[in-house]
């Protein structure tokens, strides 16, 4: 049986140099397309060329959110639409790690859905992703799902544990979450990759190839004491169904501190982050070059908007270092400004790239 060293990466790897990725020895990757129906990773398409460039073996995986809404069928129709015209030599991954409140017997229900619909749409084979706990205690037996191939995670063992719907059977394992890989700058999942994950030739997906996204970020906020969903959700200008969807959360009621979300936020212009998102500054709107000047005597932090006349004071209360001497002209402040703003993206996160 053929072995092929793998790794599987998302957005969470970043722009990656495949070159050294493949001299590293690296022969195979899974590479995430979407989530639910509202998120396709913005570094597919940049990762799909770099690895096919260098001889890579390519697959794909959509990280499902189980419940009533989004539908089996709907996430199905938008993982396939995801990576339409690419060419996959790995069985589409349906990636199943969390219950979304469901039984097992639902669950397994479910998951059977999705992957019928993908083959259907498809016309190309399917397979599962799981870890060995979430194998042993969250799915059902009997149903159908041991047919599918198995790519399971379980690290630091030699070998992964049964469990009841594939017993020992396994066609790929994720042996590794920490690994370092030539050419990715973070921590990599290692895996091994086996025949039976692979399909027969490459395949070419359906459909003409999408644009690629432009949003390229992904935010893990950690629940404070106090906070509400509903409050969450306008900070990053999201729903509250959306949050509950992705993190698969039962009721908006139920979150706790400590609590981590996973936040796909929408783009917002710097003036609604400056308004809405920094916590703990008092924010006032400047319209004279005295009120500046006033504001830069009694210690206020002052920013211009890009592209804009218009400037805001910000009392910051030690969350920022970095002070600016009254100005003595204003081709003088606004240069001050250009350079202070730049350090706010870069320090506070206020434009994401």
């Amino acid at each position: 049986m053929a072995e092929y060293s793998g790794i599987d990466v998302s957005n969470w790897s970043g722009s990656i140099d495949w070159r050294d990725v493949a001299d590293s020895g690296v022969r195979a990757v899974i590479i995430q397309a979407s989530e639910g129906i509202f998120y396709r990773d913005p570094y597919l398409h940049e990762f799909y060329d770099g690895a096919k460039e260098y001889g890579l073996k390519i697959g794909f995986y959509h990280f499902f959110n189980p419940g009533s809404s989004p539908t089996p069928k709907e996430q199905a129709r938008y993982f396939v639409d995801t990576i339409s015209g690419l060419h996959a030599d790995i069985k589409l991954i349906l990636d199943l790690e969390q219950t979304g409140g469901l039984d097992n017997y639902n669950l397994t229900i479910q998951a059977l859905e999705f992957l019928r619909e993908v083959e259907r749409l498809s016309g190309l084979d399917a397979a599962v992703y799981t870890y060995t706990n979430f194998a042993q205690n969250n799915l059902y037996e009997g149903l159908g799902l041991e047919k599918y191939p198995l790519w399971i995670a379980q690290i630091d063992t030699d070998r992964p544990a049964s469990n009841p719907i594939w017993g020992r059977r396994y066609d790929a394992w994720q042996y590794s979450d920490t690994g370092r890989v030539s050419g990715i700058g973070t921590n990599t999942d290692l895996d091994i990759f086996y025949d039976g994950i692979f399909l027969d030739g490459k395949k070419d997906l359906p459909g003409t190839r999408k644009k690629e996204s432009n949003d390229k970020n992904v935010i893990y906020y950690t629940v404070q004491e106090g906070n509400t969903l509903s409050e969450i959700a306008k900070r990053y200008g999201v729903s509250v169904r959306e949050l509950q969807t992705i993190n698969g959360i039962i009721s908006p009621n139920l979150i706790y501190p400590g609590e981590v979300l996973k936040i796909y936020p929408k783009e917002k212009k710097l003036e609604e982050v400056i308004f809405n998102e920094i916590e703990n500054f008092k924010v006032s709107k400047i319209t004279t070059y005295e009120d500046i000047c006033y504001y830069l005597h009694y210690g206020f932090t002052i920013i211009l908007l890009e592209n804009s006349s218009t400037y805001f004071a910000l009392e910051t209360k030690g969350k920022l270092s970095r002070s600016i001497n009254t100005p003595q002209t204003e081709s003088a402040l606004r240069g001050a400004m250009d350079s202070f703003v730049e350090d706010m993206q870069t320090n506070m996160g206020l434009i994401r790239r």
